[in-house]
């Protein structure tokens, strides 16, 4: 999702504890790798929070992107900034960038 699409509240309420079960967070500042996919624009945690708000969400699977390689500290500071109802999911140094 673009960080300039609107995003309407839904037809239907959102059941309580609704859980988004995957996203990711890129915010300005931090180095992707040279490889990687660029998002065209940063997802940061202000626009993802809006987008929370609007659709009722309380909780949170952040998901650490490829595009970060094993640096998780955006994902990191993320979670950190969201507080309690997170969970997640980050790539570790030892896993899966190997050259072909």
């Amino acid at each position: 999702m673009s960080y300039d699409t609107p995003v309407s509240a839904p037809r239907l309420p959102t059941p309580p504890g609704a859980c988004d079960t995957h996203m990711h967070v890129y915010e300005p500042g931090y180095q992707l790798r040279a490889e990687a996919s660029h998002p065209s624009q940063p997802g940061t945690l202000a626009h993802y929070r809006e987008v929370q708000k609007q659709l009722g969400l309380t909780r949170t699977v952040i998901v650490a992107p490829s595009g970060y390689g094993a640096d998780n500290s955006c994902t990191l500071e993320a979670m950190a900034k969201l507080g309690g109802a997170t969970i997640t999911v980050r790539v570790r140094p030892s896993c899966c960038f190997t050259k072909r």
